[in-house]
């Protein structure tokens, strides 16, 4: 009688966990740069406008629309390109975008 293959089960069980970790850990972080740009947001916008109720309502219902239209593009991609690499192509793209948007802030709003 010969033995099943519980090791290469175990194996692949044990890469999807670490694959799944990964990812839960990139969208954590992920999730807490976008707490943190609402935050430095209103505090960029602040000085202008104040930090009233009504600034904070604008900035949190911004960052809403963008996560909501972001998800639905990303759930578009990650159903057509169901590959890791996509995903961190967004991510860096985002964090590309995020760079560009502080340099332009630096030049445009300090002078």
């Amino acid at each position: 009688m010969a033995m099943p293959a519980v090791s290469s089960n175990f194996a692949a069980h044990e890469a999807g966990l670490a694959s799944r970790c990964r990812l839960r850990s990139a969208l954590f972080i992920a999730g807490a740069a976008v707490m943190i740009l609402q935050i430095v947001g209103t505090r960029i916008i602040g000085p202008h406008f104040g930090a009233g109720l009504s600034v904070w309502t604008a900035l949190i219902t911004v960052t809403l629309v963008a996560l909501a239209i972001g998800y639905f593009v990303g759930g578009m991609l990650a159903d057509r390109h169901p590959v890791p690499q996509w995903f961190a192509g967004v991510l860096l793209a985002a964090a590309a975008a995020i760079a560009v948007e502080r340099a332009m802030w630096q030049v445009v709003v300090v002078g």
